[in-house]
């Protein structure tokens, strides 16, 4: 990755009509410095990773981090990114630790991605009542993009997608599952086999809901996060063909081939700014461990 951190400016300043405070400039460098790590883990393990949502939007609009955003999000196509989530724990050493449900299963947020983390810091969700063994440092989000329905609105599911959101129901929400099934709704996947997979561990479950997403993604031309099918437009696979750098805050970042047509997929008129503070955090400190104030 070019650039360098250490020309990172931490003073105040008025981007777009905000302000930048040293604080949020603080945490910005952290996020980036996670984000030079897991692109040296990338090149190391011919991973391709592509800067995504806001962060994408940032980079095309901002040259850097939207003024009024306050994380990193990157995206991964579903077999990089189950040898990300294979590799990636051995490889990054304290004081950073690859979250997600099987490496420290407290949240089922993080069933469908994956976090990288700084435990020097804190960044601590809204409604999380996990204890310091739970790492709650400032993060970057890693994202599958797996198969999706071609248009949108969502007119026919296939049936393969259908039975991959039932997995994750039964991984992620087996009570929900269970209710649908006795008010008559039956699974496309069948209610034996719904009622066998329950009876697996946790992990199993969501093995199972990660493979099967594996094995459709070659069959389908359309993509996106697993969460977002039903939300945003579907994406291209030939939007993610290759990569093209994009200058981002003092480093350059990779972004989709087509990434104009996924910021629309996205957002429609990206180019109209609409100031959003905060994405469900209760509080952040980029100079001090979570260790410290959940002790407390």
């Amino acid at each position: 990755m070019n650039g360098n951190l250490d020309n990172f400016n931490l003073e105040e300043e008025i981007r777009w009509d905000f302000l930048v405070d040293s604080k949020r400039k603080r945490l910005w460098k952290v996020e980036m410095n996670l984000l030079c790590l897991l692109d040296e883990f990338c090149k190391e393990n011919n991973i391709t990773y592509y800067a995504d949502y806001g962060t994408l939007l940032g980079a095309v609009r901002h040259k850097g981090f939207i003024p009024w955003d306050d994380d990193i999000d990157v995206t991964m196509t579903r077999p990089d990114y189950m040898r990300f989530i294979e590799l990636a724990p051995s490889w990054f050493k304290s004081p950073y630790f690859v979250q997600n449900y099987y490496t420290d299963h407290f949240d089922n947020r993080v069933t469908m991605f994956t976090r990288i983390i700084d435990d020097r810091t804190t960044m601590i969700p809204k409604d999380c009542n996990a204890g310091p063994e739970h790492h709650q440092g400032v993060f970057i989000d890693v994202f599958p993009l797996d198969p999706a329905p071609a248009e949108f609105p969502v007119r026919e599911v296939p049936d393969i997608i259908k039975i991959a959101m039932e997995l994750w129901m039964a991984a992620a929400s087996p009570k929900t599952i269970i209710e649908d099934m006795i008010a008559g709704k039956m699974p496309v996947a069948g209610m034996d086999t719904i009622i066998d997979i329950l009876g697996l561990p946790y992990e199993d479950r969501l093995r199972l809901f990660e493979g099967i997403l594996l094995d459709a993604y070659p069959k389908f031309d359309t993509i996106h996060t697993f969460s977002n099918i039903y939300r945003h437009a579907p994406m291209k696979k030939e939007w993610f063909a290759s990569t093209v750098l994009l200058p981002f805050e003092t480093i350059m970042v990779p972004a989709p081939v087509g990434y104009e047509e996924v910021l629309t997929a996205h957002y429609g008129n990206y180019s109209v700014p609409v100031v959003t503070i905060g994405h469900d955090i209760e509080f952040t400190d980029p100079d001090r461990p979570y260790t410290d104030y959940i002790s407390r």
